[in-house]
């Protein structure tokens, strides 16, 4: 389906925003952090993935480069950040779903948040990535980091050759053509 920002349908306890709190706070649900910024919560025996929902549990925070004379918000994700997150995740299960490849996110939309937590004023509103998932493993900090854990276990280093390896990779990417790529929704 294509995400948006109408949460009609929605599970009724994720049909308004969001935010990580600390421990203890007296609050409906209960999540877990994924990351600074994002989290997993469970609703009706289905886990969701909220994205910019908070950095850790202090809310969205402005983080001030005095000496380059710029802010940001930390703990957020913004509206062009979450469509095209979305955009993408839903394109990637379009394209694994034929091939009986369960995505681990589904893009279901994303949420603007509003006054008291517009760090930045209305012209910088925080946004929050809402996606179904099935799983909370992540390509770089857990994947990529236990292969290279197991580098020496797996390849002899010193036996190794350099052109060998380069050769196992193709000189060019696999799809060079890219005709049917709508550059407006990429």
């Amino acid at each position: 389906h294509t995400p948006c920002k109408d949460v009609s349908a929605w599970p009724l306890d994720l049909q308004q925003p969001l935010l990580k709190v600390r421990p203890g706070a007296h609050c409906k649900l209960w999540a877990v952090a994924s990351g600074t910024r994002s989290c997993l919560v469970k609703v009706d025996s289905k886990w969701y993935r909220l994205k910019g929902s908070g950095n850790h549990d202090e809310g969205f925070i402005v983080r001030v480069n005095k000496s380059e004379g710029w802010r940001d918000i930390r703990g957020s994700a913004f509206e062009h950040t979450a469509v095209r997150d979305n955009h993408m995740t839903a394109r990637l299960e379009r394209i694994l779903q034929p091939l009986g490849i369960p995505s681990t996110n589904s893009a279901m939309g994303y949420y603007l948040y509003a006054a008291p937590h517009l760090p930045l004023g209305p012209e910088f509103p925080p946004a929050c990535i809402v996606q179904h998932t099935r799983g909370d493993r992540r390509l770089g900090s857990h994947l990529l980091a236990g292969v290279e854990i197991l580098m020496d276990r797996l390849v002899n280093v010193d036996a190794a050759h350099v052109a060998t390896i380069l050769a196992a990779f193709p000189t060019v990417r696999p799809r060079e053509d890219q005709s049917d790529w709508d550059a407006e929704s990429v």
